[in-house]
């Protein structure tokens, strides 16, 4: 099986897990909007960039900034909710 084809399905395979773990915990609404980035980052992202050595550095630094930028609408957003509340 080649590389990406395995990558891909363990991405699928426990993202979907860890999704509908979070949505149990939580709520689906919440999982979807927060849940999906955050597992597309950490369980697709980050180790694609260490299979691709060249930008790997490069590649990190823009997976931490997009996690960042996140967080950030996230709290941006239950912010505005407690406000208008």
């Amino acid at each position: 099986m080649p590389l990406y084809v395995a990558f891909a399905i363990a991405l699928v395979v426990v993202g979907g897990l860890l999704l509908y773990f979070l949505g149990k915990v939580t709520n689906f609404k919440f999982a979807a909007k927060t849940g999906i980035p955050i597992i597309v980052l950490f369980l697709g992202f980050f180790p694609l960039v260490v299979t691709i050595p060249e930008y790997s550095v490069l590649l990190v630094l823009v997976g931490v900034v997009a996690l960042i930028a996140i967080i950030t609408q996230v709290r941006v957003q239950m912010l505005v909710k407690e406000q208008d509340s």
